[in-house]
């Protein structure tokens, strides 16, 4: 065999070589990544180069904040809301599957109401839940003789309470199914301090538990929106959450 003929083999089995190990890398590329990125605000503000977090669709977010007050933190467009303070370490965790850019911002509150556990998700909250998901909420050992309300937030109209007895008969671990119908079964448990409670959602629809009355119970932002309150100037833009196709 010539020398010319050696080469030209030599440079097609590298050109496969090559070629193999770039579709390799594409598919691991194309797997979806787990993201968690740490946001501490101070002063109603956030350091964050170019302002915007960016993500790739189908990947699993987890924004972790802190913050050196009471308030609320709002996803735009992913709709989800959760509690942040002093203190401790609050997590929105959700699977990026719309695409586009959501602002992400920041509500001051009453450090009273934001450990009142009728607050909107003051002490929980799910990130959406398909059909079969589940989700968990320990009640704390040092609660006792409270209501607490929960609601469907893909359906405010759908509400439940944990009733938390030191003498109540379920212990452990208490199942809450999210029916086909949104509506939870049983609509109210009565369980010790300690208890785990776990919803399932058996619907085709789409839910997100979390504690607390709707949005639109009297006192929230929406309920006041529509009253004719104005909250808006409240509201502090942190940044954007840019989601980018696959």
């Amino acid at each position: 065999m010539s020398i010319k003929m050696l080469i030209r083999k030599a440079v097609i089995w590298s050109l496969g070589i090559l070629t193999i190990a770039g579709l390799a890398a594409c598919s691991v590329a194309a797997e979806p990544q787990d993201r968690q990125v740490d946001l501490t605000i101070e002063h109603r503000a956030i350091e964050l180069e170019s302002g915007v977090i960016t993500v790739t669709q189908g990947d699993n977010v987890s924004m972790n904040f802190s913050a050196d007050e009471s308030g609320l933190v709002h996803l735009h467009g992913y709709d989800i809301e959760q509690s942040v303070g002093p203190e401790r370490v609050t997590t929105i965790k959700f699977v990026a599957d719309a695409t586009g850019r959501y602002n992400f911002s920041f509500h001051a509150v009453d450090a009273a109401h934001d450990a009142d556990s009728e607050a909107h998700a003051a002490l929980f909250e799910s990130s959406t839940l398909r059909m079969g998901d589940r989700f968990e909420f320990e009640v704390p050992q040092d609660l006792q003789d409270a209501s607490i309300p929960f609601h469907n937030h893909m359906s405010h109209d759908v509400t439940g309470h944990i009733m938390v007895d030191e003498h109540a008969a379920e212990a452990g671990e208490v199942g809450i199914e999210v029916n086909s119908d949104g509506l939870f079964t049983p609509v109210e448990v009565s369980v010790q301090p300690g208890t785990t409670v776990v919803w399932i959602n058996q619907g085709q629809d789409s839910a997100r538990i979390a504690s607390g009355n709707p949005p639109t119970a009297p006192g929230t932002p929406e309920a006041r929106e529509a009253e004719g309150h104005d909250d808006e100037d409240d509201e502090v833009t942190l940044g954007a959450l840019e989601v980018r196709p696959r």
